[in-house]
């Protein structure tokens, strides 16, 4: 497509980088972050009550090898590497190769660019370049062993001392970060915001605080980005919707003043959940995941979302919206609507993301451009001036800071989700992926150099991992917080969480467990607020957009509050799944829907708790901390 070739041509006159002071407040951040990693670089102390807690090592029967086995093998194969001269290293390698040097070793990352989760272009603007002032920007790289382990299977050869002191000076000044304008973040300094990265910015309210209130405050609800935050002027703004001759659109375009005045303005009652929401479940020992953002479970929210129906704006555009939804007009050439950000990475490449134009045109599919959210001004953060909500979809679908608005055939070049959401059998591992990837790189018949096991020689087939769209039933116990002492009211013990399904299906019921599943509690659900032109979960209609908040008060066995009047400490775990308006329900273990891409994360949830009978009635249990973004041990308490 013409606009996406122009836009991914941008790599061939790559910007300048220009060297600006990094703010004080972004500093103290990352520094906050590198402390937080340092027990991950341990991988963590056990806590004095790890072994009160219920273990679930699940299945690795399909994944390579130990990673423990790794490091010998690699410093057995670095030493046997030539020295590469600096020279070597700068020179054209040919089209679409990539070397960069990293603390005196060479690497050819080329078979990696199409898997790395952050863009290929990312690593090719520092081709040729050290990696350190970059890692600096993207500190999280150096907080995450598998990450370091993962770069010595590219590691081609070495430079001499004198080189690599070389390469990394040249590089100093290379590259600085961009992320000076983001926003003020005031509740990560209060410390009710789990930051998985700095930049880009990525956070998560403590689980706790989903359930204060059932609308998610602006400043508390998740923040998914992938590049800095554009600061965005209304008068500088204006969308843009592309011509198509098929469909009978005219290129046209509107201010925001044109959206809030030309066209009705209509109300969405919509959860939103990252497509890799409890990602840090899929991490055990010598399993690491490789993708981010690193969720724990709030990478979800609720809001109402108020703005223009993207139907009236194509309708506007002269595409038949009424004729194509009653199946009366047929055009082959109208299947995809391509949304594009004004937020670029650092080569000017846009994020961008798809819909199917069922789901845009569709009257009760209740997909919008958002101007506000809960009430007031949609947040810089969350997609000012405006963003998409279509409600079901997985978060990636919802592109924020839109600019430009087109109809095809297929998906944009620009669409990250083709190749970061789809979701693969649990039996493709990270190096069968990645080898995968590495075909259509200039690197096409690149293997690891690590022995392997039975899941990194499975063959990868595109139609067995399909790109998401929608996301499945999922349930979250957010209250009391996971490994908190808990107080005992002398019968029960009571939790709280969400629930949610995508497509519109609904929650028909959350149920709860603290026998491992033997025996379920059906739990109270507060829905959102009545509206008479949505349908029951159970009627299979959809347009059921919002989560549930659920309560339930669990009576204890008898053995249990036997052991806790004689004043000891039990430890027990809560367990929970939902039922959609489907009846479709949450699969119990984690190693029946893992899968390499960390997306669809929806096995029972489960809360560890010790209950102390000594602790008052009034006690509020706190949060614990968590693991460092990335470690699979729990820190010391």
């Amino acid at each position: 497509m013409p606009r996406a070739a122009a836009t991914a041509g941008r790599l061939a006159g790559r910007r300048t980088f220009h060297t600006s002071e990094a703010s004080q407040r972004q500093g103290v951040l990352a520094g906050a972050a590198a402390a937080s990693v340092l027990g991950c670089l341990a991988y963590c102390k056990e806590p004095a009550l790890e072994d009160r807690f219920m273990s679930r090592q699940e299945s690795r029967r399909l994944e390579q090898l130990p990673l423990s086995c790794a490091p010998a093998e690699l410093a057995k194969r670095k030493k046997a590497l030539p020295t590469l001269p600096l020279s070597e290293v700068q020179a054209d390698h040919g089209e679409g190769v990539c070397w960069v040097t990293y603390r005196g070793g060479v690497y050819d990352v080329t078979a990696f660019l199409e898997a790395h989760p952050g863009g290929s272009a990312r690593i090719e603007m520092v081709n040729g370049s050290d990696l350190e002032s970059y890692w600096k920007v993207y500190d999280f790289h150096n907080s995450r062993p598998h990450i370091q382990q993962l770069m010595e299977e590219y590691r081609i050869g070495n430079l001499s001392a004198s080189d690599a002191k070389k390469s990394e000076a040249l590089s100093r000044d290379a590259f600085s970060s961009y992320y000076e304008n983001d926003p003020q973040r005031p509740r990560a300094d209060t410390g009710e915001l789990r930051v998985t990265s700095v930049h880009p910015w990525n956070s998560e309210p403590l689980m706790h605080k989903l359930v204060e209130s059932f609308f998610t405050p602006n400043d508390l609800f998740f923040v998914r980005n992938h590049n800095n935050v554009p600061d965005i002027k209304e008068e500088e703004w204006t969308l843009e919707i592309g011509r198509n001759n098929d469909c009978n659109m005219k290129e046209i375009s509107f201010t925001l003043q044109d959206l809030k005045t030309k066209f009705e303005k209509v109300d969405v009652i919509s959860t939103l959940e990252c497509a890799g929401n409890r990602q840090e479940d899929f991490i055990e020992e010598d399993r690491p995941l490789y993708v981010a953002p690193h969720w724990r479970g709030g990478a979800i929210g609720c809001a109402k979302w108020s703005g223009v129906r993207v139907r009236d704006l194509l309708g506007a555009a002269g595409m038949d919206v009424d004729g194509m939804s009653l199946g009366r007009v047929k055009n082959p050439k109208a299947k995809i609507v391509n949304f594009e950000a004004i937020d670029e990475d650092e080569t000017g490449i846009p994020y961008a993301g798809v819909i199917p134009v069922e789901k845009a045109i569709d009257p009760f599919g209740d997909t919008i451009l958002a101007y506000e959210m809960n009430g007031v001004e949609l947040p810089r953060d969350h997609g000012y001036p405006v963003r998409l909500m279509a409600p079901g979809t997985g978060g990636c679908r919802n592109v924020k800071w839109i600019r430009h608005i087109s109809v095809s055939e297929r998906p944009s070049e620009l669409d990250s989700g083709s190749k970061l959401d789809r979701h693969f059998s649990p039996a493709i591992s990270w190096t069968s992926h990645r080898e995968h990837c590495a075909e259509d790189t200039a690197a096409p018949d690149w293997k690891s150099p690590l022995k392997t096991g039975a899941g990194d020689k499975t063959t990868i087939v595109l139609d067995q991992g399909p790109v998401i769209q929608s996301l499945p039933v999922q349930s979250l116990i957010c209250y009391p917080p996971n490994r908190a002492e808990i107080a005992w009211d002398g019968e029960s013990i009571e939790v709280k969480g969400v629930a949610y399904a995508g497509g519109g299906r609904g929650v028909c019921r959350v149920e709860v467990s603290i026998d491992g599943g033997e025996n379920f509690h059906a739990a109270e659900m507060q829905r959102a607020p009545a509206d008479d032109s949505r349908p029951p979960a159970e009627m299979g209609m959809g347009r059921n957009w919002a989560w549930v908040q659920f309560s339930q008060r669990i009576p204890l066995p008898a053995d249990m509050r036997a052991l806790l009047r004689k004043g000891q400490r039990v430890p027990i775990e809560v367990c929970s799944k939902a039922i959609d308006g489907d009846f479709n329900t949450q699969p119990e273990r984690m190693s029946s829907s893992w899968n390499v891409l960390g997306i669809c994360v929806n096995h029972w949830h489960r809360f560890n708790y010790v209950i102390n009978p000594k602790l008052p009635k009034s006690h509020v249990p706190a949060a614990p901390p968590t693991p460092a973004p990335g470690c699979y041990k729990w820190p010391q308490n």
